[in-house]
């Protein structure tokens, strides 16, 4: 059986991922063919049109650097879905966030960060290694729209949670839909890792979504984060059909002063910079 198309989507790249069909050959409009390459793998798993970017959490040079990252993410996701549903107005879909994580162990310690940040604004869920069905210590934390059910996957289909926590491992089986943000969270990527970085930031800005989807890389001020910027350049390049590495856009924190709540601004430097166990 042979399939022939003008353009290499998602389906056909999980497709040719999973085995179930060759690789396909492309022919360009001049009439050369090639084959099917890596390059082409990320490219189709990613959508055209998504805005990359990245954020430096600042550095404290103590072991405090987990907490100030943890508050640098807390004040870009609530100024980035603020600003979405400003511009987007009263028609426009809700702002709903994926944040993705090193491992099962972070999904939970970010959780219940941004938990009780986003609190009164934004309904958190965490997946943090619970088979389906089962529901985690940290599997729905707030109540928002939860409507009787607590296991993840009720929430997510249910429309419960704008902020999904996941760890990074998780994140292709499950089905998040209407994603306007994407959250990586220090994955340590590198540059061999453009189809990971492809399958994560395809999770927004798909085709009938509204609105141009956002993937965000929050990197630790650690001394080689100049070597992870240069890994995750050299991958959005990969993604975006770049050769000039513009398309990734250096985004700053909000800082205290442009918070639009002082107090809850205040609340976070207060709550997230201060080490403590995950709340249940």
């Amino acid at each position: 059986r042979v399939l022939v198309g003008a353009t290499l989507g998602r389906a056909v790249a999980t497709a040719v991922e999973s085995g179930r069909v060759a690789p396909p050959v492309l022919v360009d409009g001049g009439g050369e063919v090639r084959s099917w390459a890596e390059d082409d793998l990320a490219q189709a798993l990613c959508p055209a049109g998504i805005e990359h970017r990245f954020c430096v959490a600042p550095e404290s040079g103590d072991q405090a650097q987990a907490q100030l990252q943890l508050l640098a993410l807390a004040r870009l996701l609530r100024n980035d879905l603020r600003e979405w549903a400003r511009l987007g107005g009263a028609d426009h879909p809700r702002p709903r966030a994926v944040v993705f994580t090193s491992d099962a162990a972070a999904a939970v310690r970010v959780g219940a960060a941004l938990r009780d940040s986003l609190w009164g604004e934004q309904a958190v869920a965490t997946r943090a290694g619970e088979k389906d069905g089962e529901v985690g210590a940290a599997a729905f934390k707030s109540k928002r729209g939860n409507a009787g059910k607590d296991d993840f996957e009720s929430v997510v289909r249910a429309g419960g949670a704008s902020v999904l926590v996941v760890p990074r491992a998780e994140g292709r089986g499950l089905d998040f839909p209407d994603v306007t943000h994407v959250y990586c969270f220090n994955l340590g990527l590198g540059e061999g890792d453009a189809n990971e970085y492809a399958h994560l930031a395809g999770r927004t800005g798909r085709v009938g979504q509204a609105g141009q989807g956002i993937v965000t890389s929050v990197l630790n001020a650690d001394p080689d984060w100049p070597v992870a910027l240069s890994a995750l350049t050299a991958i959005v390049c990969v993604v975006a059909r770049d050769t000039t590495g513009r398309s990734l856009e250096a985004v700053a924190v909000p800082s205290l002063e442009e918070d639009e709540d002082v107090r809850k601004g205040l609340d976070d430097l207060l709550a997230l910079t201060e080490e403590r166990e995950p709340s249940e």
